[in-house]
C-alpha cells in the first residue's frame, strides 16, 4: 500500500514536470497579453493627459460663462432693464471684457454697483468705462470703485454724464496723497453730506481730504473731522466768537461762506498767537475732534491751494493712467 502510493505520487510529480513546457507556453502568452494591455493603457493615459488641458479650459470657460450670466441677470434685476436694454449692456460688458484687463463678469459687477445707486441702463452704459479707468488707475476692485464714484456723484448732485470728471478727481486725489481710494471713499462718506450742505463741491472736498491725508489723518477720521468743521462754522455761538477776531462765517443772506476763505482768515489769526493759545483757539472753533480738520487745514492753506490747482488740471487723468497700466505686461 505504501509503495503504490509512492508510485502514484511519483507519477503525478513526473507528469507535472513533463507538462512544464505547456505551462511555460501559457505563461508566455499571458505575459504577452499583459504587455499589450499595458501598452494600450499607457497610450490611453498619454492621450488623456494631452486632452486634460483642453478639458480644464472648457471647464473654466463654462464656469466663467455661468458667472457672467448670473451677474448680468442681477444687472437686469437691479435696473429693471427691458430685453433690448439688457442685450445692449450684455454686449457692452462682453466688449469691455475682451478689450481691457477686466473679465466680462467683473464688468458686470461694476454695472451692478452703478445700478444699485440708481443709475439707469443708459447711464450705466456711459459711466462704466470711466469707472473702469478709476479702478485701474487706483488699483481698486471695480465694484468698489463703482460704488465710491456713484455714491459721491449722488451726494454732490452730479449728473451721470460727469462720471469722467468724478473719476479724474478721485484718481488724482487718491494717487496724489497718502491714501488709497478706499480711504478716500470712507472720508467722503463722512464729510461729503456736510460739505455739500455748506455749498462745497467734490473738488474742494477732495483737496481738503488730500491735505489731511498728507498730515496722517485719513479715512473716516478725516471725514468726521472735516464734516465737524463745516458744522461748527455754521454754529451761531462759533459765529459770534469769530466776529471778535474780525471773521464772519456767513454772508449777508445767511449762507455759509466758502470754507477755503474762512480757513485762510482763521489761519492768519492763528499765526499771530503763541502755540498754547492756537490750540485753545482751534478747539474753541472746531472742538477737539473738528480741530483735526479745520484746525490743521487753516495752517496749511498754501498746500491746499496747490492741491486745488492739481485737481483743476485733472481732466483725463484717470483714462491716461489706465492706458499706461493697460500697456504694461500685466
Amino acid at each position: 500500500m505504501s509503495l503504490l502510493t509512492n508510485i502514484v505520487v511519483g507519477s503525478a510529480y513526473i507528469k507535472i514536470m513533463s507538462d512544464n513546457s505547456g505551462l511555460e507556453k501559457n505563461l508566455s502568452r499571458t505575459q504577452k497579453k499583459l504587455k499589450e494591455f499595458a501598452d494600450k493603457a499607457s497610450n490611453l493615459g498619454n492621450a488623456l493627459l494631452k486632452l486634460a488641458p483642453i478639458g480644464l479650459a472648457i471647464g473654466h470657460m463654462t464656469k466663467t460663462f455661468q458667472e457672467f450670466d448670473d451677474r448680468m441677470r442681477m444687472v437686469k434685476a437691479v435696473t429693471g432693464a427691458t430685453a433690448k436694454q439688457f442685450d445692449l449692456l450684455t454686449a457692452k460688458a462682453k466688449k469691455l471684457g475682451r478689450e481691457t484687463r477686466f473679465t466680462a463678469p467683473q464688468v458686470a459687477d461694476g454695472m451692478i454697483s452703478l445700478g444699485r445707486m440708481g443709475f439707469s441702463t443708459k447711464e450705466i452704459d456711459n459711466a462704466i468705462k470711466p469707472v473702469m479707468d478709476l479702478s485701474t488707475a487706483t488699483g481698486t476692485e471695480l465694484a468698489t470703485a463703482s460704488e465710491i464714484a456713484a455714491n459721491n456723484m449722488r451726494v454732490f448732485d452730479m449728473r451721470a454724464s460727469e462720471m469722467n470728471e468724478t473719476a479724474d478727481l478721485l484718481s488724482v486725489t487718491a494717487n496724489g496723497s497718502a491714501q488709497n481710494l478706499v480711504d478716500l471713499g470712507e472720508a467722503l462718506k463722512m464729510a461729503g453730506p456736510h460739505a455739500k450742505n455748506a455749498g462745497a463741491d467734490l473738488k474742494e472736498t477732495c483737496a481738503a481730504l488730500g491735505i489731511l491725508a498728507n498730515m496722517g489723518i485719513r479715512g473716516s477720521l478725516a471725514g468726521t473731522a472735516l464734516g465737524k468743521s463745516y458744522k461748527r462754522l455754521a454754529d451761531p455761538a462759533v459765529q459770534d466768537y469769530l466776529v471778535q477776531f474780525g471773521i464772519r462765517t456767513v454772508d449777508a443772506a445767511g449762507n455759509l461762506r466758502r470754507m477755503r476763505d474762512i480757513l485762510v482768515e482763521v489761519g492768519e489769526v492763528m499765526r499771530s498767537m503763541p502755540s498754547a493759545q492756537r490750540i485753545t483757539f482751534a478747539e474753541k472753533i472746531f472742538d477737539a475732534r473738528g480741530s483735526l480738520g479745520g484746525g490743521i487745514l487753516s495752517g496749511n492753506m498754501g498746500n491746499y491751494d496747490e492741491f486745488l490747482k492739481k485737481l483743476d488740471n485733472a481732466s483725463g487723468e484717470a483714462a491716461r493712467i489706465a492706458r499706461e497700466m493697460e500697456d504694461g505686461i500685466g
